[in-house]
């Protein structure tokens, strides 16, 4: 009787410490690609967010004269903006900006909060509660495409 008292006790803590490990091991995920997303300013195929675009691809930007489509991450405040410049810089340029977060392993989710355009000298600038969209983030050579989930 005493042998199984102490069996029964010992598979009690092993089930406890294996459950304890695995919630360990799923809160400390950290996501694959946060680091180098953060660490680069990145040429994009469109204007992240400003349209309904289920996917986007991002290439890392080289600085040089420039006009099309960036996205930058600040780390410090997990502000994004995402913005599109014209050659002439002042001429035509729209930013958005907005909150992310990383989750999970390979995960992003954006919200936007503001919009502002510049087109020959006149701003506009727009407040925007905008709603929570996540994507997969999939990295592809020296690219990365991000996908919408749909909820």
């Amino acid at each position: 009787m005493k042998q199984k008292n102490i069996l029964s006790v010992l598979i009690i803590c092993l089930v406890f410490l294996n459950l304890n490990a695995t919630t360990q091991s799923i809160k400390g995920v950290e996501n694959m690609h946060k680091e180098e997303l953060e660490s680069s300013v990145w040429e994009t195929d469109k204007v992240v967010l400003l349209n309904d675009e289920k996917e986007y691809v991002l290439k890392k930007f080289i600085e040089r004269k420039f006009a099309g489509n960036l996205l930058r991450f600040n780390n410090q405040s997990n502000i994004f903006g995402s913005e599109y410049t014209s050659f002439c810089g002042d001429d035509a340029r729209i930013l958005l900006q907005g909150a992310y977060k990383f989750e999970g392993k390979d995960k992003i989710s954006f919200k936007l909060y503001t919009i502002d355009e510049v087109n020959d000298g006149t701003n506009e600038h727009s407040e925007i509660e905008g709603k929570k969209i996540l994507f997969q983030i999939i990295k592809k050579d020296e690219k990365f495409i991000l996908r919408e989930i749909e909820k």
